[in-house]
């Protein structure tokens, strides 16, 4: 399976900061993990997670690699998305006539490739975190419908 290009190069500079000394190297923060998990995400949800194995072994092999690390970048990124799915499906501006669907939509489907792929890494999520998703879920769904 041919990789899309913003995964694979994402991968490459994360396996290359891996390679560095541990004591030299910058910390992988979640500006680092986010084209990864964004790119597992979309894969899996596209071809299944047997498709996207290759993949999933590459990723979890560079998880090792940056130990603590990889899921402390990956709690930042998962968490900063779903607040902004939280705090964006906020009651008070939905009915707004320039309330962007759209870009909540893109937002949303973005947040669940990210979490797709976290749990297939089997990265834990902080359970109020799902729970706020599904809460704005709940919010938004009606407008969705109209």
């Amino acid at each position: 399976m041919d990789l899309p290009k913003e995964l694979d190069e994402a991968l490459a500079q994360l396996e290359e900061l891996a390679k560095t000394d541990a004591k030299k190297r910058r910390v992988a923060d979640r500006l680092d993990v986010r084209a990864i998990l964004i790119g597992l995400g979309d894969l899996i949800l596209q071809h299944g997670p047997e498709e996207a194995s290759t993949v999933l072994d590459r990723t979890r092999k560079l998880a090792l690699q940056l130990g603590p690390e990889w899921e402390a970048a990956c709690h930042s990124e998962v968490a900063l998305a779903c607040s902004e799915h939280i705090n964006g499906v906020d009651a008070r501006y939905l009915n707004h006539p320039k309330y962007d669907f759209k870009y909540t939509i893109r937002g949303r489907e973005l947040l669940e490739a990210r979490l797709i792929a976290a749990r297939e890494m089997k990265i834990p999520i902080d359970p109020s975190l799902i729970h706020g998703v599904d809460a704005a879920d709940r919010r938004l769904e009606p407008f969705l419908e109209q």
